[in-house]
Formats: structure tokens, C-alpha cells, sequence
């Protein structure tokens, strides 16, 4: 979008859902110094989070749908052999 690395500086703030301060002060020193404006780096930034966030959440989603199935083949296994 911007440039490699402003593009990557991103992609590591949003990696874990959640931007820091610190994290938000560097890409903020750095957009500027490379002239880039705040409103849209603020803009951009927004809304790969918010793609990150949805990755997240599916990402969890999907693990508690594996749990839910282990935990019905475990009970299913149980009732099988009378326990």
C-alpha cells in the first residue's frame, strides 16, 4: 500500500490483534519522516487490524469446533465401552 517497509512495520503491529503504543509511535515516526499521512496511515492501519482480528477470531472459532468434536468422540468412545 504505502511501501515494503511501512507495509511490514504494519503487518507486524497487527500480527497479535492488538497495537501498542510503542508500536503505534514507531509506524507514526516513520510514516512521517517518509511523508506519509497520518489520517490515512491511521486509516489503513485500521483496517488491517480489523482484517487481523476477523483472521483471529476464525482462528479460534476453528480450534473450539475441534474441541467440541474431540470431546464428543471421547464421550461417544466412553459410552461405548461402559464407562
Amino acid at each position: 500500500m504505502f511501501n515494503e517497509e511501512i507495509d511490514e512495520l504494519i503487518r507486524i503491529a497487527v500480527k497479535d490483534g492488538v497495537v501498542t503504543q510503542t508500536e503505534w509511535d514507531i509506524l507514526e515516526s516513520r510514516a512521517e519522516a517518509m511523508g506519509i499521512d497520518r489520517d490515512e496511515l491511521i486509516m489503513v492501519l485500521d483496517d488491517k487490524l480489523d482484517a487481523r482480528r476477523e483472521e483471529l477470531q476464525q482462528e479460534d472459532d476453528e480450534r473450539w469446533d475441534r474441541l467440541f468434536q474431540l470431546w464428543g468422540e471421547l464421550q461417544e468412545e466412553r459410552e461405548k465401552n461402559g464407562m
